[in-house]
């Protein structure tokens, strides 16, 4: 069986204003954020994604973004899996880039050349991200066999890291792929019998 998986990225934050690296930071959404939560449910309708069921980050700025969803999509579920939230940026999380290089200019230098970061201490490796997410989808997938269409609310670095090992850009991802706007969203399917994700 083939499902419909789709990536929903969280509403603007505090920390999308001010340029901070947040991460696992539990950041609110700003009022610009409230708009955009409140609008994303009737984009994805009115684009005819037919949601079955919504599963949403455990973090503050993905479960509300998932809650506008479901303001429109009444019938499907919300359920949170905390799997889903963002990658875990180590000692860099409530700093800026900038703020980052202060304390170790390779550090900012990697993550610009590379996309992401590579070498900061305490950070969660983008293979591990990769690895965290899929398991996510395989279990969400499993549990909702009825579902055809599952929406994920999820974070920025956790989709760009998901879609670069799915379309195989390699290990330096700058100017490749960006991460995606927020309330920005992008579609995979996923094939139950080989376990196959692929990007729509």
């Amino acid at each position: 069986m083939i499902k419909k998986i789709i990536l929903v990225r969280h509403a603007q934050t505090y920390a999308n204003i001010y340029n901070l690296i947040a991460g696992s930071y539990d950041v609110d959404i700003t009022e610009q954020g409230r708009m955009q939560k409140n609008k994303v449910g009737d984009r994805l309708l009115r684009e005819k994604k037919d949601i079955s069921v919504i599963y949403s980050s455990d973090l503050k700025r993905a479960y509300k973004t998932a809650q506008g969803i479901k303001k429109t999509f009444k019938k499907a579920k919300l359920k949170v899996d905390k799997n889903l939230r963002e990658m875990h940026f180590g000692i860099a999380e409530g700093k800026t880039l900038d703020e980052v290089g202060d304390i170790n200019i390779e550090w900012k230098n990697k993550w610009i050349e590379y996309g992401y970061p590579v070498n900061v201490p305490l950070q969660e490796t983008r293979k591990e991200v990769v690895a965290r997410a899929k398991k996510a989808i395989k279990k969400i997938v499993k549990k909702e066999k009825d579902k055809k269409v599952i929406c994920l609310v999820t974070h920025g670095m956790l989709i760009k890291l998901l879609l670069a090992d799915l379309l195989k850009l390699g290990d330096k991802l700058d100017g490749k792929i960006e991460v995606i706007d927020n309330t920005d969203y992008v579609e995979l399917l996923y094939n139950t019998e080989n376990e196959k994700l692929t990007l729509i």
